[in-house]
């Protein structure tokens, strides 16, 4: 495995990570 490709992997799931974070805040205070 290149070591390009697991960097954007890792990136992947790092933002992925947040997302799912920062929508479950969000719901949250929206509620």
């Amino acid at each position: 495995m290149p070591t390009w490709l697991t960097t954007i992997f890792s990136v992947v799931i790092v933002l992925a990570i947040f997302l799912y974070f920062g929508l479950s805040i969000y719901q949250k205070i929206k509620q």
